[in-house]
């Protein structure tokens, strides 16, 4: 009688060992699916608190299953499905809350295109800021939390509020907006750009076409001299954005970039006889 109580807790034993030992996560990981092994280890975690496997096993994966959603997110944008790549996003910020660069292309998606969204969608998509995107623990920390909990904060009466400053909302740049809102100085230096390129039309020491940061290129299309002036095409990871016309010296084209790096190309020089043009990328803080 007392050989069946004691086989019964061994196959429990077995069951939970097999259960938090990271064995599908990592034939996940294996196979090249990160983002599923990071979300069967915090599973697995959350079902086993205190599991070491399964904590490594986070944050083994943390690093390319955020890679996965970046990339899935810029694919998205590419085609312009706008749904998956906000979403796309918000993996990114369960698993890395900080992450600024879904951060703000988040943000951007939601107050470009949610007007575009059926109300079914905008209810079941979380609303944008990092108290709630941030819903699941860093992997660092998912260990600690579980052994030991946070004692509750004591409630105490919040204080009176005083009326603060409005302070007027920060001004986007128009990626299509290429007046020179930002005019570089007579004695500005190459030290101000993240770098500085010449294309030609014709002349065969330069390219017609090159390639900048941030999957941002940009082409010559042609010059003018009375007045002075250039037309130039932006591309963005190979795809053409709107061509720029009429830029003169010191015009600036607001561009945002792969990740949603906000840049500005700056027309620095135009030598009409050649149809060559210098430009130099900035990028916004």
């Amino acid at each position: 009688m007392r050989a069946a109580p004691r086989l019964a807790v061994l196959l429990l034993a077995a069951i939970v060992g097999c259960a938090a030992d990271g064995g599908q996560g990592r034939q996940l990981e294996q196979s090249g699916q990160p983002h599923l092994a990071y979300r069967w280890y915090a599973r697995a975690l959350a079902e086993h608190h205190g599991s070491l496997t399964a904590a490594t096993g986070l944050r083994r994966t943390a690093a390319p299953a955020t890679r996965y959603w970046q990339q899935q997110a810029s694919r998205a944008a590419e085609q312009g499905n706008w749904l998956r790549a906000a979403r796309c996003h918000l993996e990114v910020l369960r698993i890395k809350p900080d992450e600024e660069s879904s951060i703000r292309s988040y943000r951007q998606i939601v107050e470009d295109r949610s007007r575009q969204w059926s109300q079914a969608e905008l209810a079941a998509r979380p609303k944008p800021g990092r108290a709630s995107i941030g819903d699941r623990q860093p992997p660092e920390r998912a260990v600690a939390s579980a052994k030991r909990p946070e004692p509750a904060a004591p409630v105490t009466e919040p204080p009176p509020r005083t009326p603060a400053r409005t302070q007027p909302p920060a001004r986007r740049p128009k990626p299509t907006r290429h007046e020179p809102v930002s005019p570089r100085s007579p004695r500005a230096s190459a030290g101000e750009f993240l770098m500085l390129i010449r294309v030609s039309e014709d002349d065969d020491r330069y390219p017609e076409r090159a390639d900048l940061r941030y999957g941002l290129a940009i082409k010559v299309k042609d010059t003018d001299d009375d007045p002075l002036e250039a037309d130039l095409q932006v591309y963005l990871r190979g795809r053409k954005l709107q061509r720029h016309k009429h830029l003169r010296t010191n015009s600036v084209v607001n561009v945002v970039g792969q990740g949603g790096e906000r840049c500005q190309i700056v027309v620095t020089h135009i030598l009409d006889r050649d149809e060559t043009v210098t430009v130099g990328l900035r990028r916004v803080r």
